[in-house]
């Protein structure tokens, strides 16, 4: 099993989950959710829930929610190789901060949409606790316009 580590619980995180979890069957979430309503909220919901749902241009796709793990434990959600931050650009240091001293250079940091600084955000985040070897790709926006139905 591959673990990829998806930041954030709004709209543009739900996409993802369901878009990377789609592609291909090895694939396991680890969701990190450090604030508590968000992350029982989301727990609550896929334990009641067999299957996650993603809904493309009027055609459903479902898979397993058992694959999604929660968490609100950085040093676990660094133990992906892939950590991907589906927030707003103002969320992107609480949540390097977070992770910060955990990470290691076999850590790929993307951040989904990203703004201007944030190379600089995190260069200066991760230099501080002497991580300066992991990877950092930002993306302008979400590649979807979605939203969340229940």
């Amino acid at each position: 099993m591959s673990w990829i580590t998806v930041c954030g619980g709004g709209n543009g995180a739900h996409a993802l989950i369901g878009t990377l979890l789609l592609r291909d069957n090895r694939i396991q979430i680890r969701l990190y959710l450090p604030i508590e309503e968000e992350r029982s909220r989301f727990a609550e919901a896929i334990s009641c829930q067999p299957s996650f749902e993603l809904r493309v241009t009027g055609k459903v796709y479902s898979v397993a929610s058992k694959r999604i793990h929660v968490t609100a434990d950085p040093k676990e959600a660094a133990r992906s190789s892939v950590i991907i931050m589906v927030v707003p650009a103002f969320a992107h240091e609480p949540i390097l901060l977070q992770l910060a001293p955990y990470l290691t250079k076999e850590n790929t940091i993307a951040a989904l949409p990203a703004r201007s600084g944030l190379e600089y955000e995190a260069c200066d985040i991760l230099g501080k606790v002497g991580q300066n070897g992991c990877v950092l790709v930002g993306f302008q926006t979400l590649p979807w316009a979605c939203r969340i139905e229940e």
